[in-house]
This record gives C-alpha cells, sequence and structure tokens, in this order.
C-alpha cells in the first residue's frame, strides 16, 4: 500500500511505524542517547580526576583535623567511576542490540561478530578490562 494515496493519518501512522526504517530509528535513537550518556560521563569522570590533581584543589582536603572534604571528593569520584561504567556496559550492549536486530541473519551480523571476537574478546587486554566491570559496579 502506497501511503501517499491514503489520506487517513492514523492508517499512515500504522504503516510508518510498521516499516523496517522505523524501528531502526528507533534503535538508531536508543543507541544515540546511550552513547551521549556515556560522552557525558566520560567528561565527567574526566573532569573530577583533572581536578584531582591540582594541588591548589587537593592540598586543603588532605588536612588531618577534617578528613569529611577528602571522603566527600573520594565518594564524588567512586559515584562518577561506577556512572562511567555503567555507561560503558550500556553502550555495548545498546551496540550490540542494535547489530543483532538489524542485521538478523545477514553477513554482515557474521562479520561483525567476527571482528568483535578477534578485537575485543580474544584480546587479553580487553578481557581484563571489560570482565571485571560488571563486578566492579556492584561494589561500587
Amino acid at each position: 500500500m502506497n501511503i501517499m494515496n491514503d489520506t487517513d493519518p492514523f492508517l499512515q501512522e500504522k504503516i510508518i511505524k510498521s516499516s523496517e526504517g522505523y524501528k531502526i530509528n528507533l534503535l538508531l535513537g536508543a543507541l544515540d542517547s546511550s552513547y551521549y550518556i556515556f560522552d557525558k560521563n566520560y567528561m565527567d569522570l574526566k573532569l573530577i580526576l583533572t581536578t584531582s590533581s591540582m594541588p591548589d584543589f587537593m592540598l586543603p582536603m588532605l588536612d588531618y583535623r577534617d578528613r569529611s572534604k577528602l571522603n566527600n571528593f573520594l565518594e564524588e569520584i567512586r559515584r562518577k567511576l561506577h556512572n562511567f561504567l555503567a555507561a560503558a556496559t550500556t553502550l555495548i550492549d545498546h551496540s550490540r542490540n542494535v547489530i543483532n536486530d538489524t542485521y538478523e541473519n545477514n553477513s554482515f551480523q557474521a562479520e561483525y561478530k567476527h571482528e568483535i571476537n578477534n578485537r575485543f574478546n580474544s584480546d587479553p587486554l580487553c578481557r581484563f578490562i571489560l570482565n571485571p566491570i560488571k563486578k566492579i559496579i556492584n561494589k561500587l
């Protein structure tokens, strides 16, 4: 059915929402949101870690008479690290879902899985970093 030949807006909406392009657009929107959250959490973590290397900022926190400032700052680093790691795993999951839903039973999906295995799953450094992330998130 050609959507342009029908003037019923509800039928047009139904046709659009059942299209493959619409479904892909929804998946990419979720992926875009995940990337935005990941990127903002990265920037937040980077800023607080950069701040922690500034002597003018950190030296007053090391006053042994009042550890509350330092403890609060360390808790904030922990919170930002947790958010960054959670956002990273969400982005990985959403990326995987987009590939699986968009390219199901397609040669690209097989190629993608092969590349993921070669680049990440087989790489000892990546396994060292990615495997404990969920454990770290739960402990933070």
